[in-house]
């Protein structure tokens, strides 16, 4: 009875190193622990494993939300809150996908049954991903922890995040069957060399391919605490940022690229803030793009990022599709965010679409929509050359979510094979290149500019253009599990 609770726990705490600090070699084996669990357990028994692995699991996932509610809203109890409620939530799926692998599975049919879990993982994952695309703190996957390398992350272009969960998924359980069933270990080994030599070929292959003209994008990052009033120190606030412009001005790059709501009020075209950040790149032609918010009615605002050229004419704009629920978009039945500082809501985008340019068309996306693969695939389909993602980490600075944040773009990078330049205030900072290379640079605490190079990408990738490829695949996976006895 103790290895039913210890071996989940255990597999638990496995997974979340694997995932906090993106170690794909521990990824492959997290789940070995609770799988064992389950060897000659009824569905009853299993469940009570799958339930001290879930909670474990969710409590260390959201340890981060009541420090954060905190500073966000004053009220770390409401975060305590919150942090049983998601950590249930997670456990009902968890619940889902062990009972019912539990249900289906077959005696002694170990590579069916491997390929069972990981089908049943993608088409959770699609499930959870479509029921909490403004949540991205249940924006968990296995495959996460494989981002971690550029030999395990290469098979992103095919199936996206999804394919490299189901293979995660799969050498758990080849690995627990080499345990409890006397499964080859060769078969094990195998399947991992074939894994890598497939990325690693495949990493080859995207390093090798031509490359168009490079660009060179400045990174204006003010690293302004969230918890600052504007109301208080808003001129030094403001003298900080048009001493960044002006040191961007002294290193000219093509386009200078501010951070999410780098300034908190909305866009009007006389603004004399950003007509001054306009005239210090009038000497080198450079565009701008500003994370500011766009007026959408008495109480709401768009959360957007504009595309300006030197003289302030608007070549494009992206409003965010998926503002953060509750901490940014209406709390149902109140019409306010949860963060009543703020004053108004996040109202929805309602078009991702690429921003035409002289240097390309350039895909935006914000903040937490880095973790929505849906948007970068829109936006790439859109005809985007090159992606960046501008956002604010400083209600969760000193998270593992910070870090997290930067390895998304790095998964959406290898997904649609396009750079992604990511610039985030109290985040990290820097690019991912198509082939999944990073230049990564570590938040400060100082206002700061980095300069990056991109270059247009042009090629369409069988995830890009397939999104749902390995959600019809793993149904077929499932069917077939359940109806054929061969």
């Amino acid at each position: 009875m103790l290895k039913r609770i210890i071996l989940p726990i255990l597999s638990a705490l496995i997974t979340i190193i694997a995932l906090f600090h993106l170690l794909p070699w521990l990824a492959v084996i997290s789940l070995v622990p609770l799988l064992y669990t389950f060897k000659n357990a009824s569905i009853a028994d299993a469940i009570k494993s799958t339930m001290f692995f879930s909670i474990s699991l969710g409590l260390c996932l959201f340890s981060w939300i009541p420090a954060s509610a905190g500073i966000f809203n004053g009220q770390w109890l409401s975060g305590v809150l919150m942090l049983i409620v998601f950590t249930l939530t997670l456990s009902i799926y968890f619940l889902l996908l062990f009972s019912s692998y539990r249900y289906l599975e077959k005696p002694d049919a170990i590579v069916k049954n491997a390929l069972l879990l990981g089908a049943a993982v993608v088409v959770l994952d699609y499930i959870k991903d479509a029921l909490f695309s403004t949540m991205p703190w249940f924006d968990f996957h296995f495959g996460n922890a494989l981002a971690g390398s550029n030999y395990t992350i290469q098979l992103a272009e095919l199936g996206g995040v999804y394919l490299l969960s189901f293979f995660v998924v799969f050498a758990n359980v080849i690995i627990a069957a080499t345990l409890t069933q006397n499964f080859p270990v060769k078969w094990a080994v195998v399947t991992l060399a074939v894994f890598i030599a497939v990325n690693v070929g495949l990493y080859h292959y995207r390093s090798n391919e031509q490359e168009g003209k490079e660009i060179k994008l400045n990174l204006l990052t003010e690293n302004i605490d969230p918890r600052v009033k504007w109301e208080v120190e808003g001129n030094q606030l403001v003298n900080g940022l048009l001493k960044l412009s002006k040191k961007a001005a002294s290193q000219p790059a093509a386009i200078n690229v501010w951070t999410e709501t780098v300034i908190p009020w909305t866009y009007l075209p006389d603004d004399d803030f950003v007509n001054t950040i306009l005239q210090d790149c009038r000497e080198n032609n450079a565009l701008t793009l500003l994370g500011i918010n766009t007026s959408a009615n008495d109480h709401e605002v768009f959360d957007s990022a504009y595309l300006l050229t030197p003289k302030g004419n608007v070549l494009g704009r992206y409003d965010k599709n998926y503002p953060l629920l509750v901490v940014e978009s209406n709390v149902k039945g109140t019409g306010e965010a949860f963060n009543h500082d703020r004053g108004t809501s996040v109202a929805e985008g309602k078009t991702a679409a690429a921003i035409a340019s002289p240097l390309g068309k350039i895909g935006v996306y914000i903040c937490n929509e880095a973790s929505v693969p849906k948007i970068s695939s829109a936006l790439v389909a859109s005809g985007a050359d090159y992606l960046v993602n501008i956002s604010n980490d400083g209600w969760f600075a000193d998270t593992y979510l910070s870090k997290q944040h930067f390895y998304y773009n790095r998964l959406r990078a290898v997904e649609s094979r396009r750079y992604v330049v990511a610039n985030s205030n109290m985040g990290y900072s820097g690019v991912a290149s198509a082939n999944g290379d990073i230049d990564l640079h570590i938040p400060t605490k100082e206002s700061k500019l980095t300069q990056v190079l991109v270059y247009k990408q042009n090629t369409k990738t069988l995830y890009s253009l397939f999104p749902f490829g390995m959600l019809l695949l793993s149904c077929i996976l499932i069917i077939n599990h359940k109806y054929n006895n061969k």
